[in-house]
């Protein structure tokens, strides 16, 4: 991927996304650990000199038994929804201390969790970033 260049007097809504075979794109961060809200712009007169940002990517899919299975991690009102997980389900709070482990549950397991938090949620070889409202 280029270099983007722009005036920072006139500032930048970034609207790029990058693919990767086998993962999806879950946003630009300013940190390369990943932590904290994904950067959707850059203000007016708000940096100087250059600005570097990383893409946080999360695999689609994982093996069960030779076939390839999606699972799905998503979160709304203070639960944390995996869909086809075949494996312990483990939450993590952003600073990597885990929350809870949890067996999976017919197609859809649900996780309660606290609300206005992020998570990192892993089930076999898929991990996502989940933010509760």
């Amino acid at each position: 991927m280029e270099n983007l260049r722009f005036d920072y007097t006139e500032g930048y809504s970034i609207t790029q996304v990058p693919t990767k075979t086998g993962y999806t794109f879950e946003g630009w961060y300013d940190n390369a650990e990943l932590t904290g809200e994904a950067v959707t712009e850059i203000e007016a007169d708000s940096a100087k000199g250059n600005v570097k940002l990383y893409p946080m990517f999360m695999s689609t899919t994982q093996l069960n038994d030779n076939e390839a299975t999606t699972v799905a991690i998503w979160g709304c009102k203070g639960v944390i929804y995996v869909d086809n997980a075949v494996s312990d389900i483990y939450v993590y709070d952003l600073l990597g201390r885990l929350v809870e482990i949890v067996a999976p549950t017919a197609d859809r397991t649900t996780i309660p969790v606290e609300a206005n938090r992020s998570y990192i949620v892993k089930c076999g070889n898929v991990s996502k970033k989940v933010v509760i409202k």
